[in-house]
C-alpha cells in the first residue's frame, strides 16, 4: 500500500493545489452535466417539461450540497490519516464515514420522496408542471444514496492523491446519461417513455454504476485503500467526530442552495416559462461555483495531509495560496459573466 500512497502535499504548493483542484473541478463540472443533459432532452417536450426539471433543480442541488459536506468530513479525517502515514486507521476512517453518510442518505431519500409534495407546493409549482415535477423529485430523491456513496468515494480517493480516478468515472456515467436519457424519456421499441421522470430514471441507473464502480475499487484495495467488511463495524465514537466535523460544512454548503431554492419558489410566481428560463442561467451558474468548490476542498485535502504529517507551517502557506487563487479565479469568472 505505502508504494501506491505518494503524497500530494510533498509537491510545490502551488504545484499541488493544481494538481488536485484541476482533476476535482473537472469531475465537478462533468457531475453538473446530468442537469444539463437532461434540461437539453427534456426540453424536447416543451417549456412546461423544461420548467418542471428547473423547480426541481434547486433541491437537487440542495440536497447534493448537504451530501458534499459530510463527505468533506470525511476526505479530511482520512487526509490527515494518510499524511501520518497510519494506513490502517485510512480503511477504518473511509468504512466509517460510508456508512454514516450512507445512514444520512438514507434519511434524506426517504424524508424527500414522502413529502415531495409539500415542497413543490411550497416552492409555488402550478397544476401545469405539478405531476411532472413530482415524478422527476420523487425518482430523484431515490438516487440519494447513490449519490452521497459516490461523493464519499470522491472524496477518499483525493485524499489518497487518486483524484483522477473519480473524474474518469464520472466522464463515463455522464456520457451514459446522455445516451439513456432520450431512450427513457421518449422510449424505443420494448422499453416504454417515461417522460420527464425518465430523465431522473437515467440518472438514477447511471449514478448507481458510479456509486458501485467506486464501493469495488474501494473493496479491491488496489489504490492505496483496502476496506474489509471488518471496517464497517459500527464505530459510533468516530462516527459522531465526523459528523459533527461534517455538520457545518454541510451547512455552510447548502445555504448558498437554500438561497437559489428561495429565490426560484419567486420565480415560479412569474409562470412556467420564467421558471424555464432560470433553470437555464442556474444550471451555468452551478458551472462556476464548481470551480470554487474545487479549490476548497483541495484545499481540505492538503491541509489534513499536513496536519496529519504535523507539517503546520506548510498547511498554513496552502491555506493562504488557496484563498488567493480562489478570489482572483472566481472574480475572473464574475467579471466574465458581466
Amino acid at each position: 500500500m505505502i508504494e501506491t500512497s505518494k503524497f500530494i502535499a510533498q509537491k510545490p504548493v502551488l504545484k499541488s493545489i493544481l494538481s488536485l483542484s484541476i482533476p476535482i473541478i473537472l469531475a465537478n463540472i462533468i457531475q453538473s452535466m446530468y442537469q444539463m443533459t437532461d434540461s437539453f432532452w427534456v426540453g424536447r417536450l416543451g417549456g412546461s417539461a423544461l420548467a418542471s426539471v428547473s423547480i426541481c433543480s434547486p433541491i437537487i442541488f440542495l440536497t447534493v450540497a448537504l451530501g458534499i459536506g459530510f463527505a468533506i468530513a470525511g476526505s479530511t479525517l482520512v487526509a490527515q490519516y494518510f499524511g501520518a502515514k497510519n494506513y490502517s486507521m485510512v480503511s477504518h476512517s473511509a468504512a466509517q464515514t460510508l456508512l454514516l453518510i450512507t445512514f444520512i442518505s438514507l434519511i434524506f431519500s426517504s424524508l424527500g420522496y414522502i413529502f415531495a409534495p409539500q415542497i413543490l407546493s411550497l416552492m409555488g409549482a402550478n397544476s401545469e408542471i405539478f405531476a411532472m415535477a413530482l415524478g422527476f423529485l420523487r425518482v430523484s430523491f431515490l438516487a440519494v444514496i447513490f449519490n452521497f456513496s459516490f461523493f464519499m468515494f470522491q472524496s477518499i480517493m483525493r485524499s489518497i492523491g487518486r483524484p483522477q480516478i473519480p473524474v474518469l468515472i464520472v466522464a463515463m456515467t455522464a456520457l451514459l446519461n446522455f445516451f439513456l436519457d432520450p431512450l427513457f424519456i421518449f422510449g424505443w421499441k420494448a422499453i416504454p417513455g417515461f417522460g420527464v421522470q425518465g430523465a431522473a430514471v437515467a440518472t438514477l441507473f447511471t449514478q448507481g454504476i458510479a456509486a458501485i464502480i467506486g464501493l469495488a475499487i474501494l473493496f479491491g484495495g488496489k489504490y492505496g485503500v483496502d476496506l474489509k467488511i471488518k471496517h464497517f463495524a459500527p464505530d459510533f465514537k468516530f462516527m459522531k467526530k465526523a459528523f459533527w466535523i461534517g455538520l457545518p460544512t454541510s451547512i455552510e454548503q447548502s445555504s448558498r442552495n437554500f438561497v437559489m431554492t428561495l429565490v426560484i419558489s419567486l420565480v415560479a410566481s412569474f409562470g412556467t416559462t420564467a421558471v424555464a428560463s432560470y433553470g437555464a442561467g442556474m444550471n451555468i451558474n452551478q458551472v462556476a461555483i464548481m470551480v470554487g468548490v474545487g479549490l476548497a476542498i483541495a484545499n481540505g485535502t492538503l491541509v489534513g495531509q499536513n496536519i496529519g504529517a504535523k507539517r503546520l507551517d506548510q498547511a498554513i502557506k496552502i491555506s493562504k495560496i488557496s484563498a488567493l487563487m480562489s478570489f482572483v479565479v472566481l472574480s475572473f469568472l464574475g467579471f466574465l459573466s458581466l
